[in-house]
C-alpha cells in the first residue's frame, strides 16, 4: 500500500487505495436517551412506541401547560398533532405528526429522529 501526504495545517495521510463510502450511522445505539411525552389524542402512537421499548409518558388527564412543563423539565420529546400549542414556539423538542394511519405516524417519528427500528409490515 502506498501513502501520500495530504495538504492542510495538520499532517494527514491518505491511501490511494482508500475507498470512501457514505455511512448513515456510526454507532449501533444512539448516544442520546430518547424520552417521549405524547399528547392524549395520540394514545395508540404512545402504546406502539412503548411496545418498541421506548420511554413514553402519556396520560389523558394532563393539561396542555403541564405537558409542556414536563417535556421541558424531563427533557422529553413532545409528540402532538397540534403545531400551534400555546407556549410551544420556543420549544425545540417537538414533533408535530401529520394525519395518517398509526403505521404512518410511527414512521414519521422514526424518520424524524433517524432511528434504526424495524416495524412489522402494515396489515
Amino acid at each position: 500500500m502506498s501513502w501520500r501526504k495530504g495538504t492542510g495545517s495538520v499532517s494527514t495521510l491518505f491511501s490511494k487505495d482508500l475507498t470512501l463510502r457514505r455511512s448513515g450511522r456510526v454507532r449501533r445505539k444512539p448516544l442520546r436517551n430518547l424520552r417521549f411525552i405524547v399528547d392524549a389524542d395520540l394514545k395508540a402512537v404512545a402504546q406502539s412506541l412503548e411496545s418498541l421499548g421506548l420511554d413514553v409518558f402519556s396520560r389523558e388527564d394532563i393539561e396542555r401547560e403541564e405537558i409542556l412543563r414536563a417535556a421541558k423539565e424531563e427533557h422529553r420529546i413532545l409528540l402532538t398533532r397540534q403545531g400551534d400549542l400555546p407556549g410551544s414556539r420556543e420549544f425545540d423538542r417537538m414533533i408535530v405528526l401529520k394525519p395518517g394511519s398509526l403505521h404512518e405516524q410511527i414512521h414519521q417519528v422514526i424518520d424524524a429522529l433517524d432511528l434504526r427500528i424495524e416495524l412489522p409490515q402494515e396489515s
